[in-house]
């Protein structure tokens, strides 16, 4: 408990210093809002402080009182002798006080007597570490190879998005011209976009899980993150799609098809570098025949990546394919992942909750960076 305390004040902590280091950075006073939050953060590490220093006081006062007990020692012997103490006294050498340590932990077998056990059972003998086996998790995502950028505590973005350019009058003119100079009619508006919170929780999770397998929590922390990825994947597809990409279906193969849709994104001053594509056309690629056989090696799936320099993404469901140029399409813009766990709401019934979240926008900035693969 003292170590979840401890870790709790350090986030409370960093996460204020991590504000007042973003205002010093740019030389600017805190705003009334952000110092609000600032001193909200230190009050809540000062009262985890003071639980710490509870807890050390206990800890000093059970010390003191552990003169005379040795028989503790004695009762962990695999021996068949009785152990006769009083329950006070096992309770208050525990370190009990009902101000500094109200909650302590001790061998029943102190506390209430009773006989060690002579041996043990024969399923405990010589047991090996237990471990986590997990569910497969497909993580065939195409979020991460988009461009990324730290959203930090942003709650959206700001973009100037170019949506028209008209070219008036003619570039090439003698050099004893008169007329007006050729100009370019440009049309440009500002975007803010919000950013979307993506959280999940795994809920009733019995504390002694927790103590008892020391990879339990990393393994519950990756079931989280993976619901997490599959929700931001389909978030990234739903953008794609909503911005309205172009899409054409030319060509008699996907090679061809591929290759075409490289050609007209192209003529629009886009170098793609993605081929997005589910997994039953990444099939379909990779096991293409001519007059000489299979296309591609078949020493491995996926051989037929890189495609025409693309990078060939496979991607779970029936999503069309897209082809991508990663740099023109826009940001994926990430918040901070938080992780966090709630001892205390099932304390009565001794389960935990685990909470995991963090914020995300894929922000389109330019939706010619992208182009379907589809007839419609």
């Amino acid at each position: 408990m003292k170590s979840f305390f401890a870790s709790q004040k350090a986030a409370l902590l960093d996460e204020a210093q991590a504000i007042v280091d973003r205002y010093e950075a740019t030389g600017q006073r805190l705003t009334a809002a952000d110092k609000a939050k600032v001193e909200g953060l230190v009050a809540q590490a000062s009262g985890y402080r003071d639980r710490i220093k509870k807890i050390e006081d206990g800890e000093t006062l059970r010390a003191s009182m552990e003169v005379g007990h040795a028989h503790q020692e004695e009762a962990k012997k695999m021996t068949t002798t009785e152990t006769k103490t009083s329950f006070s006294d096992a309770v208050i050498g525990a370190g009990f006080h009902y101000k500094h340590m109200p909650s302590v932990s001790l061998s029943a077998v102190a506390a209430l007597g009773g006989k060690a056990n002579v041996f043990p059972a024969v399923t405990d003998w010589n047991r090996t570490e237990p471990v986590t086996v997990s569910l497969g998790q497909d993580t065939r995502f195409l979020y991460p190879n988009l461009q990324i950028q730290d959203a930090g505590d942003a709650g959206s973005i700001q973009d100037f998005k170019q949506s028209a350019r008209t070219l008036v009058g003619t570039v090439k003119r003698a050099l004893d011209a008169t007329s007006d100079k050729a100009h370019v009619d440009s049309t440009l508006a500002i975007v803010n976009e919000a950013l979307s919170q993506f959280a999940i929780t795994v809920d009733d999770v019995p504390n002694q899980l927790f103590e008892s397998v020391g990879n339990l929590r990393g393994f519950l922390d990756q079931e989280a993150r993976f619901q997490i990825q599959v929700a931001l994947d389909s978030h990234v597809v739903s953008q794609i799609a909503a911005a309205g990409p172009a899409f054409g279906n030319t060509g008699a193969d996907m090679i061809t098809k591929i290759r075409n849709a490289i050609g007209e994104m192209r003529t629009l001053g886009a170098n793609p570098d993605i081929v997005a594509i589910n997994a039953t056309d990444a099939a379909a690629l990779d096991l293409l025949t001519d007059a000489g056989g299979y296309i591609f090696s078949t020493r491995r799936a996926g051989d037929a990546s890189p495609l025409f320099d693309l990078k060939l993404v496979e991607m779970p469901g029936s999503t069309p394919p897209y082809v991508i140029d990663s740099r023109m399409l826009g940001v994926l813009y990430l918040g901070r992942m938080d992780f966090a766990v709630d001892p205390f709401t099932g304390f009565r019934k001794n389960l935990s909750t685990l909470r995991a979240e963090t914020k995300a926008l894929l922000h389109v900035r330019n939706i010619q960076g992208a182009r379907r693969i589809a007839s419609a």
